[in-house]
């Protein structure tokens, strides 16, 4: 039967041009003169049908009527039409487990009311293409509502069947066939929600399966007519329609998103959203005259309501039209007030037009153009078309239309109840639903003109109320008048900040969140926000200014530039607002940018406008600038380059090509300095790069100088190596960490895991929550910072295939460092600046040094290493919203003489400044993701689609600065209240009710504490007081913290502006889950009565749902905090679920005692030196007569200033019995009052000193209520050891003994845990130092160079090998502890045996007998590590057992601490690790080696030749120390002489009489007076005035150390060590070079010259005099230092010329190239290739742009059309397109002709 069927078909679709389908105008025969009735049944339904059967929609069943005029012209109308709303949970109608959507039952159906049943009535007239069966035009009434009008569009739709004759379907490649038989075929087909490609398939259905057919014979009716049309027939079809919505050319629906972007095309978009539509045709007859009996539709929509993986929200439409009769007509009934329509996309009703959705149907376009020059009710009307405001158009009669009125009080009362009872009552706030109001607010806004939102704030300001309230209000209300989008909005916005009505603050965030907001930024809306931004009264504040222009900018790049701005903004209803080529963009705003960046005097302007032509990604920014990378702009300075360099990241995204080389040619350019340099390779990974580039860049690692980038470099690509690969992150950054995996193993190794230096990228996914993210984070040290003086981060989240940027931070602090420098130099010479100014202080710091060592200062013309100006910018973008940026550049000079100076000098000004009290009184009411959308269903109405995440923080109060005498003491009272929501809702709407009909969910947290806060600073107390008060209003439970998921339907009235979530109609949808609530009270100890309550519908409510939701964020508490709002309830399956979950912690006032609570913490230091006692330090006011700042830090004899403090850190420094030591105490008092008022006072002694070679160490804390204390008690005796030679390290026994007491009780005596034990190196692990591979390196070298081989990094490391501690034995002392502390101990060993169950050998239980309640015991515990492994032995001995475990690996990040050296310490070696560098800069002299500040290792034979050298110094201005070294004798052996210069005072260290190269007997002179040292022990050097200025120590060596706070110096009288504090950067000057990392330094002389060879370096630094022995220098070296002293070379950093390389890489200025468009599955390339403007050319604006039609051949993604767009890529014309088949055809704008940028 089948075959004949087929052999049939084939028969007639050779005969026929249509394929022998059908007749004309349609596939099915509709016989002209009759009409078709049938039964129609439908229902749009929304809810979560993995949760419960709740669901919002509509249903209707009606009687359609189809006449049929001709085969190709049809007259639809629909009667007796019934209808339902429904907000209900449904039930089956038939099993209780069948809850699909489609068999629920609906509530009873009502006859829809007379008015709306009229339109319906109202006969359309429609028309069919003759051959095709496409779509022709559409006749309506104009009195139509446009709801009426839509739903008899999607009738016709369904109607419709098309498909193209056999000849134009070969051509367009449109018919897939099979077996030359036309069963199935594609087509593009028009229908309500757009053009999408469309699936035909025709089959066969055997007469016995038609009943078997879902509900075909329903009714008795349709038998019938069943029965008539089909008589005698035998063949029943099933014609099968598939919609494919990822295939669409033109759609209709309404879509406004921010922030981000979605990463999949338009259509379905995996698991955020899904859509599918399939028709059914039931009919009969034979293939040629079918004859349809009944149409069947369902349609679905999947979504994602909260972007995490929940239960999805689905809508379904389901239709059904079945023949109940066919009957004779005599004419055709013809509409009223007739409109014809051309399109069946989904229509919208403005002023009387009739518009329809789509980009390129022009009635979009020809909408925005009329009204943009109208008035503003014109626009008011056309903002009906927001998904928010679509029930406003429900009819068009008169006593419907929108009650303006009745909104504007509705505004009011919610403005008014938000100001004057929510912001300011804490009670019930979550229940208040704050930040909905403000969503509702702003909704009514968007429905008002101009004139009534000034009619609005005009009585706001004239409410009679005091100007705190009138602030709040206006506050709100300029928040949620920018929220609602509209251009009424904006225009009111502009009116106000021009007249200053906005307080210049306001208006900055204003401006700084219109990006945000603005939903159709029109032309008009742009020019307006144009003529804003240039306005003289923008420029008048800079802090406006700076938000304008970037606000602006943010704006353009959003709506004109960006790939995603046609869905993120209504352009299928008002067309394409701009585009890359407007005039605005081209024309106006980059020439005004470029124009600002010309004639601008102030760099801080300058970088302004550079940071916004950076947000702007547009080639024609790039010529702008190229010019300030070069430096070629006048005035450009280093920060102008650096901010222009990282622009080029964002502007050059869609222009890689030109981009890539300018910044590879920065990157590679050494002479350029290391930001620059950073921010340029930055730049390159943000562009991603091809693997060229990167292998260049690796191969360049290996010769790389310059030792930050390096690093940078380094860190980048390791970490983008150790990005995983998940499906969900696969964007960009993932296509390059392929490529860092490919490259890293070529690049030159770096130390260190957390340099000075670095770029990291991370990520990570969750997957159980289908989310994830990507981060950055960069960190710049230069040479002249001891800090990272750039820092930039980055959070990108990933919610499957939506992506977009929470936060952007970008920090840079330079010349910091030289800014606290000239403070010191103020304060500490406030004699001098009193009476000579700010110069006297350097007048007054040369004169506090020594007079050799001004003369050696002078003799050497040492110049001052001048710091680098204060460079400063601060760049932060939340949400992708405005960036917020300042920046600031001067000298540091400068900037200490005009912003503090006048401060130091004259306090009494900054008492008037920040004294007195000030109103705190700030509100924020923000959206942080405004999205909406409408999307037509299947039905016609639309399914309406919002989600937001308000926000509303408020903080009031007061602030007040009183000064006692010069000190100041703050006080502050603040109220706080944080709620944020994250809540959107799908539904659609009831036009016979006018009503939404929605289905949602709300996410709502609440911070609220109900108490007024106080903080009170006093300086010279010493004391912090925070106090919090309850608000004596609060008498009744508070919810202090809340957060809360509720599912929900609601239904309610179009123009009510009540929060949909305080509806009456709402109905909170709850799962077959019965909740449970767990509640636990706590706080009683306190006084408080403290209740947590947890309500959820979820299966687990105890710890192990803890644990479980851990899991799903990865076991991350970051991941917890970075999607706070994911944290959902669990569902039976321990997934994430959307349904009720809610837990609040409450405070009832009541029932609680305390009603305020005080914190007071005051602190206290004291010091204590060798041969002096414990001095306490404290602040105190300036002295009498004094200028400067109004407090310092000094020593006070008197006990009584804080008799406690001082009492108790005195004791504690001498019970600990050092020579020197540091003590700090915090007294700690908690008061609690009320009816019960207690207090509690902790004090915490923290303490460490040394007592020669003994580390000891104490820390106290004491409860003074209880008279109860814990103690640590410690001490630490380190081996006196030699540091240089690696054979006195091999020969030294490195034993440590260490002690650690923990008493607790009421001296701490009565129990105590004492562990006692030795560290040590064994004999095994000194054995390895002389075996190991780094050993025999080393005697190669010391056979090859000597002595230098002390030098080599192989000795470093054989010292460091001879020096590990591997052997730790130590014993564990429990003597009278509690009960629980034994107990705790047991449990922990059980737990390490299960932790190290694999490492564990043996457990052998000892014979002893042991009780286990015993509340004393001993345990011995040894570890034996095995540094080469990273492995580690752990045994414990105790009396019930010995348990041994073996090869335990150090985990990460512990191997960067383990093993420790005892030359480092653990803290020099952690430092060394992590950051790949040592603790503190080190040079090193060894006879004529000399090891660099900078690592570098040379020759300098002439430095022993008995005259002074100066080997480092103090070079700032301070000139605080230096350090000079002279030889004795003609050889190194007869020993050195080192002179050390600090401040006044002069340090000799010189041989002794009894010296030689065996017994290096050693001396210490200070200021002509020796001293005498012994070995483990410490003596203090001390100046003229009796002040410490160092420490001298003698090792077993016989070596001196000596220390101060600016440098160590250690000393045999042959090999000289310095070691410097790292705050002298780039300060220091010598033979030692400076100490900024760089090698490239090591030869500069002391005036700035860098020398050519070591020999004229060291006799630059030569000082003659001082030494009687001291011969005249060579003549020929002398000669050469004059000569390189003249010629003075320096470095200089060269700005990369890149100019011209962009003009050849931009190429010509016209040029002509072929368009690519990229869809789903296919390319489609233009058939001529097309006029462009080439990179660093514009449009010319006197001469427009052209509009021409364009031919688009399109073609599958296959190797050939790849071929194709490589070659248009290449700028190659293709001929061979032009006699390709034209798929589709489009209107281009294409510039006339184009001029060069630079010429703007």
């Amino acid at each position: 039967m089948k075959l004949v069927a087929i052999l049939c078909l084939v028969g007639l679709a050779a005969a026929s041009s249509r394929g022998g389908l059908g007749s004309e105008g349609s596939i099915f025969d509709w016989e002209s003169g009759k009409t078709y009735v049938f039964k129609y049944n439908s229902r749009q339904l929304t809810g979560f049908p993995g949760l419960a059967t709740e669901y919002s929609g509509l249903g209707l069943e009606s009687q359609i009527y189809l006449s049929v005029e001709s085969p190709t012209k049809f007259s639809l109308y629909v009667k007796e039409a019934r209808y339902v709303r429904v907000s209900h949970k449904l039930q089956s109608q038939g099993s209780e487990k069948d809850t699909n959507w489609r068999n629920l039952e609906l509530p009873e159906y009502t006859p829809v009311p007379s008015e709306y049943a009229h339109y319906l009535e109202i006969p359309t007239n429609f028309e069919f293409e003759r051959r095709t069966g496409e779509f022709k035009s559409l006749v309506v009434s104009g009195d139509e509502p446009e709801w009426c009008i839509n739903f008899k569009k999607a009738l016709v739709a369904l109607i419709q069947t098309k498909i193209q004759d056999s000849q134009s379907a070969v051509e367009s490649n449109k018919i897939e066939s099979g077996k030359n038989t036309e069963t199935f075929w594609k087509i593009k087909e028009e229908s309500i929600d757009g053009v999408c490609e469309v699936m035909y398939q025709l089959n066969e259905i055997p007469p016995y399966m038609i009943k078997d057919l879902p509900k075909l014979s329903e009714t008795g009716h349709h038998h019938e007519a069943l029965e008539k049309v089909c008589k005698g027939v035998n063949q029943f079809f099933e014609l099968v329609k598939t919609k494919d919505v990822s295939s669409c050319e033109k759609r209709s629906s309404f879509s406004y998103y921010k922030p981000g972007y979605f990463r999949c095309p338009t259509g379905n978009c995996d698991g955020m959203w899904s859509r599918s539509s399939i028709t059914r045709y039931i009919a009969c007859g034979s293939v040629s005259n079918m004859k349809v009996v009944s149409i069947f539709n369902e349609g679905e929509l999947y979504q994602n309501l909260l972007a995490i993986n929940t239960e999805k929200v689905l809508t379904g439409t389901k239709q059904t039209l079945k023949l109940v009769k066919v009957e004779d007509h005599s004419e055709i009934k013809r509409p009223n007030n007739p409109k014809t329509l051309k399109s069946l996309l989904y229509t919208y009703k403005v002023q009387d037009r009739l518009i329809s959705n789509g980009e390129e149907t022009g009635e979009s376009q020809q909408m925005q153009q009329e009204l943009t020059n109208q008035e503003s009710q014109k626009w008011a009307a056309a903002y009906k078309t927001l998904p928010r405001n679509m029930l406003l158009t429900g009819t068009q009669d008169e006593d419907r239309k929108v009650p303006i009125d009745k909104i504007k009080e509705q505004i009011k009362h919610l403005l008014k109840e938000l100001v004057e009872k929510d912001l300011v009552s804490h009670k019930d706030i979550a229940e208040k639903q704050i930040t909905m109001k403000a969503l509702n607010i702003a909704r009514g806004f968007s429905l008002l003109t101009t004139k009534d939102m000034e009619t609005v704030y005009e009585h706001i300001k004239s409410e009679r109320a005091d100007e705190y309230k009138k602030q709040t209000l206006r506050n709100v209300f300029f928040d949620t008048l920018i929220m609602c989008g509209t251009e009424n909005s904006v225009l009111v916005v502009k009116k106000y900040i021009m007249s200053g009505e906005i307080p210049p603050v306001q208006a900055a965030t204003i401006l700084m969140s219109l990006p945000h907001y603005l939903v159709t930024p029109t032309h008009k809306v742009m020019e307006e926000l144009y003529e804003l931004v240039t306005s003289s009264k923008i420029k008048e504040h800079a802090r406006i200014y700076n938000h304008a222009i970037m606000s602006y900018t943010v704006l353009l790049e959003k709506a004109c530039v960006a790939d995603n701005r046609k869905t993120s903004y209504p352009t299928f209803v008002f067309g394409e607002f701009c585009h890359p080529e407007s005039d605005l963009v081209v024309n106006k705003w980059i020439p005004f940018l470029q124009r600002e960046l010309r004639e601008s005097s102030s760099t801080e302007k300058k970088n302004i406008v550079i940071t916004s032509l950076g947000l702007l990604s547009h080639r024609n920014v790039i010529p702008v600038l190229v010019p300030v990378i070069e430096r070629s702009t006048e005035g450009a300075s280093n920060l102008n380059r650096f901010l222009a360099i990282y622009s080029l990241a964002h502007a050059g995204r869609r222009n890689p090509e030109l981009t890539i080389p300018i910044v590879f040619s920065v990157y590679s350019n050494r002479a350029e300095s290391t930001e620059i340099r950073v921010a340029a390779f930055n730049t390159l990974l943000k562009l991603n790069p091809p693997m060229a580039v990167l292998h260049k860049i690796a191969a360049y690692t290996w010769s790389e100088k310059d030792m930050e980038v390096l690093k940078v470099v380094y860190t980048a690509f390791f970490s983008l190596k150790e990005q995983r690969e998940f499906e969900p992150l696969m964007t960009s950054s993932m296509s390059l960490q392929r490529k860092a995996a490919v490259v890293f193993p070529l690049m030159k190794p770096v130390e260190g895991v957390f340099p000075s230096s670095g770029t990291v990228y991370s990520s990570d996914y969750l997957k159980d929550l289908n989310i994830g993210f990507q981060g950055v984070s960069s960190w710049t040290s230069t040479k002249d910072s001891i800090i990272p003086t750039e820092v930039y981060t980055k959070m990108v989240y990933l919610m499957d295939r939506y992506t977009f940027t929470p936060i952007e931070i970008g920090v840079r602090m330079k010349g910091l460092e030289n800014v606290a420098e000239e403070l010191v130099k103020l304060i500490t010479s406030r004699s001098a600046r009193v009476n000579r100014g700010v110069e006297g202080a350097y007048d007054q710091i040369r004169e506090s040094l020594g007079a050799e060592w001004r003369q050696v200062i002078e003799k050497l013309r040492i110049k001052a290493r001048e710091g680098t100006g204060v460079e400063s910018l601060v760049y932060v973008n939340l949400m992708e919203n405005a960036p917020i940026f300042m920046s600031l550049e001067s000298s540091s000079s400068e900037m200490i003489r005009e912003k503090i100076v006048r401060f130091l000098e004259n306090p009494s000004l900054l008492r008037e400044k920040l004294g007195g009290e000030n109103e705190i009184n700030y509100q924020r009411v923000f959206d942080l993701a405004p999205s909406e959308f409408m999307i037509p269903s299947d039905m016609g109405f639309p399914i309406l689609i919002e989600l937001h995440m308000p926000l509303t923080f408020s903080l009031r109060g007061k602030m007040n600065v009183h000064w006692d005498s010069h000190v100041p003491s703050v006080k502050m009272d603040v109220k706080t209240l944080f709620a944020s929501q994250f809540t959107g809702w799908v539904g659609t709407i009831c036009p016979f009710t006018e009503e939404y009909v929605l289905t949602g969910a709300d996410e709502h947290s609440v911070i609220n504490f109900p108490a007024d806060f106080s903080i009170e600073l006093n300086v010279q107390d010493q004391k912090l007081k925070i106090h919090a008060k309850v608000l004596p209003e609060v008498s009744e439970p508070v919810d202090i913290l809340h957060f809360h998921v509720r599912p929900f339907i609601v239904y309610q009235k179009n123009w009510d502006l009540t929060p949909m979530t305080l509806s009456h109609n709402i109905k909170f949808i709850s799962s077959q889950q019965k909740e449970q609530t767990v509640t636990k009270n706590f706080g009683d100890y306190l006084g408080l009565s403290l209740k947590g309550i947890l309500k959820t519908e979820s299966p687990f409510a105890n710890m192990y749902s803890f644990t479980r939701k851990m899991r799903l964020y990865n076991m991350n508490p970051m991941n917890l905090i970075r999607f706070s709002w994911a944290n959902t309830a669990l569902n039976e399956n321990e997934m994430p679920s959307i349904r009720k979950h809610e837990y609040k912690l409450r405070y009832d006032p009541s029932e609680s005692h305390t009603r305020e609570v005080e914190i007071t913490v005051a602190t206290g230091c004291a010091i204590k030196n060798i041969d002096s006692e414990v001095r306490y330090h404290a602040v105190r006011a300036e002295r009498e007569g004094e200028a400067g700042v109004p407090f310092e830090v000094r020593e006070v004899t008197d006990r009584s200033v804080h008799p406690r403090r001082q009492e108790k850190i005195r004791q504690t420094l001498e019970r600990m019995e050092v020579q020197s030591g540091v003590g700090v105490t915090f007294l700690t008092t908690i008061a609690l009052k009320g009816s019960r008022t207690r207090a509690f006072t902790y004090s915490l002694n923290l303490a460490g000193g040394a007592e020669g070679l003994k580390q000891k160490w104490s820390v106290t804390l004491e409860s003074e209520s209880t008279d109860k204390k814990v103690c640590i008690n410690g001490m630490m005796h380190l081996p006196n050891s030699p540091m240089w030679r690696v054979k006195d390290v091999r020969a030294t026994n490195w034993n440590y003994h260490f002690k650690n007491v923990i008493g607790f009780g009421h001296e701490c005596t009565e129990s105590q845990i004492k562990i006692e034990g030795t560290s040590k190196v064994s004999e095994e692990q000194k054995e390895w130092s002389r075996e190991s591979p780094e050993a025999k390196e080393l005697h190669k070298i010391e056979q090859r160079s000597g002595s230098a081989a002390e030098f080599s990094e192989q000795a470093e490391q054989v010292k460091l090998q001879a020096s590990t501690v591997d052997e730790i034995d130590y014993r564990v002392e429990y003597q009278n502890v509690p009960r629980i502390v034994m107990q705790w101990n047991s449990r922990a060993i059980e737990m390490l045996k299960g932790y190290w169950w694999a490492y564990l050998k043996t457990t052998t239980p000892s014979s002893s007998h042991f009780h286990g309640e015993s509340q004393s015991d001993t345990e011995n515990v040894r570890i034996k590590i095995h540094p080469r492994s990273k492995v580690f032995d752990f045994t414990i001995n105790r009396r019930s057992e010995t348990i041994k475990f073996q090869g335990i690996r150090i985990p990460y990040p512990f191997t960067y601490f383990f093993p420790t050296s005892s030359i480092q310490g653990s803290r020099g070696m952690s430092i060394r690790n992590l950051a790949g560098r040592n603790a503190y800069p080190e040079c090193r002299l060894h006879k004529d080696s000399l090891k660099t500040f900078s690592d570098k290792t040379i020759r300098v034979p002439n430095i022993h030749d008995q005259c002074f050298h100066l080997l480092a110094a103090d070079c700032s201005e301070n000139k605080r120390f230096g350090v000079m070294v002279r030889s004795l004798g003609r050889t190194p052996a007869q020993g050195n002489e080192l002179k050390v210069y600090l401040g006044r005072t002069e340090i000799l260290l010189t041989p002794g009489s009894s010296y030689s190269s065996y017994n290096k007997h050693m001396k210490v002179v200070v200021d002509g007076s020796e001293i005498p040292l012994v070995r483990d022990s410490g003596k203090d050097i001390k100046d003229k005035t009796g002040s410490r200025v160092a420490t001298a120590y003698l090792t077993c060596d016989n070596s001196i150390i000596l220390k101060s706070t600016t440098m160590n110096v250690q000393f045999d009288g042959e090999m000289i060590d310095i070691q410097l504090s790292p705050l002298f950067k780039s300060k220091t000057c010598g033979i030692c070079g400076s100490v900024n990392g760089q090698i490239k330094d090591a030869l500069v002389g002391p005036q700035g010259c860098v020398y050519s060879k070591p020999e004229i370096l060291v006799a630059s630094y030569r000082v003659e005099h001082g030494s009687e022995s001291c011969e005249p220098l060579p003549r020929e070296v002398e000669q050469e230092l004059i000569r390189e002293n003249e010629e003075c070379a320096t470095y200089k950093e060269i700005p990369t010329k890149v100019a011209r390389s962009f003009e050849v890489q931009a190429g010509e200025c016209t040029i002509h190239r072929h368009e690519i468009i990229e869809k789903s599955n296919e390319l489609c390339f233009s058939k001529v290739p097309l006029t462009e403007c080439g990179a660093q050319c514009r449009p010319a604006p006197e001469e427009g742009l052209l509009k021409k039609e364009v031919d688009f051949t399109c073609m599958e993604k296959n190797r050939m059309s790849y071929h194709y767009m490589e070659k248009i890529r290449n700028q190659q014309v293709l001929r061979e397109l032009k006699t390709l088949p034209t798929t589709f055809s489009v209107q281009k704008k294409m510039p006339r002709n184009c001029v060069p940028v630079r010429g703007f």
